[in-house]
């Protein structure tokens, strides 16, 4: 056979069974990412967008650094920021049909960014929210915050009180 041929490739792609010598069953492949073109990507990426390599990195990576009382001012706010992490949560009931563009100011005032949206059931399928996105109860968001995995659903809940509140304060006006 000629490297690169059809029946060179067919054979890459799928073994013999030992236990059954006539069963051909497909070889099960691991998909190895190279490090160094990430980080040449990223380094290429950086001269367009400072600091995109940074961002990634603490969007990624779960270290969160201690701030001190001698800290520079730009040193604390980049340790605040790397302690932000991406994070799936559920939103309360008393949420359901609040219009994301009503909720994102009271969530960001309790230190979490609504980033999407995804229907329960339905993997992979996340939506950007917009202004006109609603919240429903069977809706997974996706988030951005500092806040811990344990202690998100408890503050998800004290912010959503306050959205409710906020929300019927303007509708009252």
């Amino acid at each position: 056979l000629e490297y690169g041929s059809d029946e060179d490739e067919h054979e890459d792609e799928f073994d013999v069974d030992e236990e059954e010598d006539d069963v051909i069953v497909p070889r099960r492949r691991s998909t190895v990412v190279c490090q160094q073109v990430l980080e040449v990507t990223q380094l290429a990426e950086s001269v367009f967008c400072n600091g995109l390599p940074t961002l990634l990195g603490n969007l990624l990576l779960k270290s969160v650094p201690l701030p001190r009382a001698t800290d520079a001012a730009w040193t604390l706010e980049y340790k605040i920021g790397a302690a932000c992490r991406v994070e799936m949560t559920r939103f309360p009931d008393i949420l359901d049909g609040v219009r994301c563009y009503d909720a994102a100011l009271k969530l960001y005032d309790h230190g979490i960014v609504l980033l999407a949206l995804q229907k329960e059931g339905f993997e992979r399928k996340w939506r950007p929210i917009t202004p006109q996105s609603y919240i429903a109860s069977s809706v997974l968001g996706v988030v951005l915050t500092y806040h811990a995995s344990e202690a998100l659903p408890g503050i998800m809940r004290r912010a959503a009180v306050c959205i409710c509140a906020h929300t019927n304060d303007n509708e009252e006006a």
